[in-house]
């Protein structure tokens, strides 16, 4: 056992170094995760803050008509005196509206306001919002003068509420009370789109590294000189394999390291937001449970998605036919995420069987607090399972003679070839 390990650590060094040697490696799994997030995020908060900056800028030109109706004439001198609304005359309000030349107009019939927009254009609709407001101040202003008058305690105007109470722990329930179902909804959200990447990034991080294992060696031709290496067959596979497990999980690390700063940087330029200036860091804390299951369904994905490239690289000759083959299980990875995020797709007796999808709705219901054991405990054997016989058929088809001799291998070698090398 310890020949075999220090033999599986040469090969695993060794792959590990033609790995970090191809650039696509060094771009996609290292600089990729680490620089494009935060770039990304930077560029997105700054248009967000020109764009905001602007908008608070802009003025909304409006035709109201004159009245003698007190409070239309009320909410045209509010409109008048406010930073951004502009009282304009115009001879043909309709043409103007039409050609962006004002941005709403306001009609009275019978002391009744219509207010009417160019829905084609985004800033006559935020002028029919910014109206709103006047009038709906107004209109209130009107209501609490006409109940004090008629001496109605302005409480009638509170409006009800209600309260709904579920199975939580009390524990639970008084967070989410202090202040928490806004964060606690920022938090779901915050775990999809974590899971989304991880599902998404993974994959992206072993495609080369397989490539690598396999195919570029055949290219090269330095994959003969391998295969008659002092190492039994199934260390030179799991070395291999190692590898590129370990650059897919090193992959998907870093690209939560590139999500964490982005979510980090966000958070903190959205202070002024009292929704989010009033949560807590505790609001935000994962639990163990939670934890557990992300960085164990982390494990198991990368593992599963290792072992299947693994196979499929091993199964072509040149790099522009593993890249093809492999794009096929990226595809069928990506809607995953999607699927596993809808409202009411749990883990159930079915779904717990579908793999990859079965993770996510792991962690979804550790999220939620009501994972079930023995579903969980199948997604995580059902994987296992799985990763085992994907090894099982990579490690048959090594030992084929089509594999040594570089001819076409097809999907059904692994599974009827006969093995013509000799364990070393």
């Amino acid at each position: 056992m310890k020949e075999f390990l220090r033999r599986l650590w040469v090969v695993f060094r060794k792959e590990m170094t033609h790995c970090y040697r191809d650039p696509h490696v060094v771009i996609y799994g290292v600089l990729f995760p680490l620089l494009f997030y935060p770039a990304a995020a930077i560029a997105m908060l700054e248009i967000g803050i020109f764009q905001e900056g602007k908008r608070e800028s802009e003025v909304y030109r409006i035709v109201f008509p004159e009245s003698k109706e007190p409070n239309v004439a009320a909410i045209r001198e509010m409109l008048s005196k406010s930073k951004r609304g502009k009282l304009v005359t115009s001879p043909n309000p309709d043409k103007d509206l039409k050609d962006g030349n004002i941005e709403a107009i306001v009609e009275e019939s019978g002391g009744n306001l219509s207010v009417k927009v160019a829905g084609s254009l985004p800033l006559s609709e935020a002028a029919h919002t910014y109206i709103s407001k006047f009038v709906e101040s107004r209109r209130f202003k009107n209501l609490r003068k006409e109940l004090t008058d008629k001496n109605v305690p302005l409480e009638i105007m509170r409006v009800f509420t209600f309260e709904l109470k579920d199975s939580k722990t009390p524990k639970t329930q008084k967070e989410e009370s202090a202040g928490g179902e806004a964060a606690h909804v920022i938090f779901r959200y915050i775990l999809a789109s974590v899971i989304c990447v991880l599902v998404l990034c993974i994959p992206a991080g072993a495609v080369y590294p397989a490539i690598c294992a396999f195919t570029e060696e055949r290219e090269k031709k330095t994959l003969e000189s391998t295969l008659v290496a002092p190492v039994s067959t199934e260390c030179l596979m799991t070395g291999k394999f190692l590898s590129v497990f370990f650059v897919a999980l090193m992959s998907g690390l870093l690209n939560l390291i590139g999500m964490s700063l982005v979510i980090w940087l966000m958070v903190s330029q959205a202070k002024e937001l009292s929704s989010l200036s009033k949560l807590s860091g505790s609001t935000f804390s994962v639990s163990f449970e939670t934890g557990a299951a992300l960085v164990s369904a982390t494990v198991l994905f990368s593992l599963l998605v290792s072992a299947i490239f693994s196979l499929l690289g091993a199964m072509t000759k040149s790099f522009k036919e593993a890249q093809n083959m492999l794009t096929v299980p990226l595809l069928i990875f990506t809607p995953m995420p999607i699927a596993g995020m809808l409202p009411g797709v749990l883990l159930s007796k079915t779904l717990a069987f579908v793999p990859v999808l079965n993770l996510i709705l792991w962690v979804k219901a550790a999220v939620r607090g009501d994972a079930d054991i023995v579903l969980v405990q199948i997604a995580v054997g059902e994987t296992l399972l799985l990763v085992a016989l994907m090894l099982f058929l990579l490690n048959r088809l090594i030992r084929t003679e089509k594999f040594v001799l570089g001819d076409q291998i097809d999907l059904w070698t692994p599974f009827f070839a006969r093995g013509k090398t000799n364990d070393r």
